[in-house]
């Protein structure tokens, strides 16, 4: 999110991109960083999320493949196969500020030490995503069970930023309970 509420998204990961629809859906323009048939489909048509509660298209305010043209934001929702952290999290470089945050989603409990070895530590929080999704076809994601839950924070407690404040209301909007566990 910017100081105006934008928002970045960096990665090919399913659950990156039905975060994204939680930060459209929380009235934050959202920039989506996608390579090959999924960003021609996004530039097309935009980013369809067939979720749990429906259909929701998300319409990013820009989608390329090159971060230097999104300029600098406040939060970037970073999930990518952990193979490919480091060459995202370079190409995360052009969109840092003082105060961004790069909350990463991936699975692995490195992920934020990782990123803090490529970008600066004060740029890094942490997050986890308990979800189901797939890429049913380029430009449209599909959640194949019912929960998705994001927790992320700071990975300094003491620190409290504004941008951090501002994705969580857009986070909890996506979100529905999980299914009991039998």
């Amino acid at each position: 999110m910017r100081h105006d509420h934008e928002d970045c998204n960096r990665g090919d990961r399913r659950y990156r991109r039905l975060s994204g629809g939680a930060a459209h859906r929380g009235r934050a323009s959202v920039a989506t960083i996608a390579r090959g048939a999924h960003l021609d489909a996004i530039r097309k048509n935009g980013l369809k999320l067939e979720a749990a509660d429906g259909d929701h298209l998300v319409a990013p305010w820009i989608a390329t493949d090159d971060t230097s043209e999104v300029g600098t934001v406040d939060a970037i929702i970073f999930g990518v196969k952990c193979g490919g952290l480091d060459a995202a999290a370079n190409l995360c470089k052009p969109m840092l500020g003082d105060n961004t945050i790069v909350i990463p989603f991936l699975n692995g409990v490195e992920a934020s030490d990782r990123l803090a070895r490529i970008l600066p530590e004060k740029n890094v929080g942490n997050g986890v995503a308990f979800i189901s999704t797939t890429i049913s076809a380029p430009g449209v994601i599909s959640q194949t069970g019912e929960f998705n839950k994001f927790v992320f924070a700071e990975r300094d407690s003491r620190r409290r930023r504004a941008s951090m404040r501002c994705v969580k209301p857009s986070m909890r909007q996506v979100q529905t309970p999980r299914p009991p566990t039998t």
